[in-house]
């Protein structure tokens, strides 16, 4: 089913989101890989005038015991989009719940508005560290 935006609904919003949207800084370092990416803060700080504007609000919601929701709402109609996460823990605890929920919203705010985030390899390439060649 094809679906045509028409002014007011969340794709409208979305639309001029993404005309006013600056390219997010990436100010996270991963010392651990030698990389850098872009972290909530930084997300948030890039996104909330453009969002604001075009009339858009984030949520998220936390349902049952391991899942998180992301809703991206247009303001004067209600109309949404919407995504849902499986969180993983690293730790039983609430530090690993902090974690996790951050790393989620992270991850979910970017999908759900199309955020080009170049150089964000937070899956860390194999999740092994970048090793230096050995001299001979």
């Amino acid at each position: 089913m094809t679906r045509k935006a028409t002014p007011g609904t969340v794709y409208t919003a979305l639309l001029r989101f993404h005309g006013a949207v600056e390219p997010i800084p990436m100010n996270g370092r991963n010392p651990r890989f030698d990389s850098r990416y872009a972290t909530l803060d930084d997300i948030i700080k890039g996104i909330q005038k453009p969002l604001t504007d075009a009339g858009l609000v984030i949520v998220h919601r936390l349902e049952g015991q391991s899942t998180m929701t992301t809703e991206i709402v247009h303001a004067a109609t209600g109309e949404s989009i919407s995504s849902t996460y499986e969180l993983r823990l690293d730790k039983e605890n609430s530090q690993g719940w902090g974690s996790a929920i951050t790393y989620s919203k992270r991850f979910a705010i970017s999908c759900l508005l199309n955020l080009c985030l170049d150089a964000d390899d937070d899956g860390n390439s194999t999740d092994a560290p970048r090793s230096t060649p050995q001299q001979q």
